[in-house]
């Protein structure tokens, strides 16, 4: 049941983000947008959205959400480019989330550095 709400979620924070300002949530569901439009066939938009994330990622002083949006916008790249140019992101994600206690999404970052390394055949 869980997944089907994921799309409802993430359009609802991306509306709230464009009516009312953005927030800590807003970078990590702006990335999450693109990764669905990828996922429906939308390349260049779905790639538009994750450097808006991106971007949003950067200018916010507050980086609890850095490895959350780093995630998703690897994702997102790796659609778009060669799969071997997300393994640099992951590991930046990897060690943000540690640094700033963002366990979950680190290991998380760490877990895609290894599979796509595996995939790419790299060290």
């Amino acid at each position: 049941e869980c997944p089907f709400y994921l799309p409802l979620i993430v359009f609802r924070v991306v509306v709230w983000s464009c009516t009312y300002g953005v927030s800590g949530a807003s970078s990590p569901a702006f990335g999450i947008y693109g990764l669905l439009l990828v996922a429906l066939g939308d390349l260049k938009g779905g790639a538009e959205f994750a450097e808006f994330a991106t971007g949003l990622m950067e200018r916010s002083s507050d980086k609890s959400e850095f490895a959350s949006t780093n995630l998703v916008v690897a994702m997102v790249t790796g659609n778009i480019s060669p799969v071997a140019n997300c393994v640099k992101p992951y590991m930046l994600g990897y060690q943000v989330g540690m640094e700033k206690g963002d366990n979950f999404y680190g290991v998380l970052n760490m877990a895609q550095m290894l599979l796509t390394s595996l995939l790419v055949g790299g060290p």
